[in-house]
């Protein structure tokens, strides 16, 4: 599918099945199957967006309930964004924005959580520092202590004077740019952006990468326990490749939770032998 424009919209879970219906009204209805859509606000906090459609395809909304995935949250979530709400002017048109603290905030952490595989992440920061002019920094660097996202902010920030060649006037700038850990992540995000070839991070990569962003214990708990969890799932959770390589009738199915391990395990030291 190309030339497909996305919004992305933020909502109150209260407000959950009141938009899918104005959307539905409309003519956007939910790009996959969700039979949890039907479920109550208070039982959508699992998931943290929809993507819906129009006919055409070629216009999609996001919907938004929370910021960003458990394992890489802000804490809070949006329950207390929505008590900090802005009025901005978007083509004439009066909207509810995140204030710019928590709008930078969450850039930075969305463009941390996905590795800033698109360069126009770190733009959308450098642009929105213009478009605010005077910013506290100070206000911004405390804001971002408070939910325990300096590493992203800071790193963001980096990107920012490394592509831009901008530079915040904020009293601990001077230590984050000379930081070793910020400078190394940052030769290697713009090295993969600038490449020809643009390989995705693999799994072992993206954990250590996220590791080092997080600060509070109980933040890289929580990243622990979702690795382990994705790991245990791509080890045990059979696909089509293990049904092809035995194919069993049906009532012994819950064996391929068995043989896929062994399966894999066989082509890793098949291959360090062969290697």
């Amino acid at each position: 599918m190309t030339g497909v424009q996305t919004c992305a919209l933020p909502i109150c879970p209260a407000a959950f099945r009141q938009a899918i219906e104005a959307l539905s009204e409309l003519g956007y209805n939910p790009v996959s199957r969700m039979t949890w859509l039907q479920r109550s606000a208070s039982r959508i906090g699992r998931k943290k967006d929809v993507y819906l459609s129009n006919a055409d395809e070629d216009v999609r909304i996001e919907l938004h309930w929370k910021l960003s995935g458990s394992h890489f949250s802000m804490p809070g979530q949006m329950d207390k964004v929505w008590d900090r709400l802005e009025n901005r002017d978007l083509a004439g048109v009066p909207i509810r924005s995140l204030c710019f603290e928590d709008l930078l905030i969450y850039l930075c952490l969305h463009g941390s959580r996905h590795s800033w595989e698109r360069l126009s992440w770190i733009a959308d920061v450098h642009e929105l520092i213009l478009s605010e002019g005077d910013v506290e920094w100070e206000k911004l660097w405390h804001a971002a202590h408070l939910v325990g996202c300096e590493n992203v902010v800071a790193l963001g920030l980096v990107l920012v004077w490394r592509i831009f060649g901008y530079e915040p006037e904020l009293v601990a700038w001077s230590r984050i740019k000379a930081d070793p850990v910020y400078s190394e992540i940052a030769d290697e995000i713009i090295e993969r952006l600038f490449s020809a070839t643009m390989e995705p991070m693999k799994i072992g990569e993206r954990y250590l990468y996220h590791l080092k962003l997080r600060e509070r214990w109980r933040d890289r708990l929580k990243l622990h326990v979702h690795y382990i969890s994705w790991y245990t799932r791509l080890i045990f959770r059979p696909k089509q490749i293990d049904r092809d390589a035995m194919q069993l009738p049906a009532f012994l199915s819950p064996l391929y939770y068995v043989t896929r391990p062994v399966r894999l395990a066989y082509n890793y030291f098949h291959r360090s032998e062969n290697s």
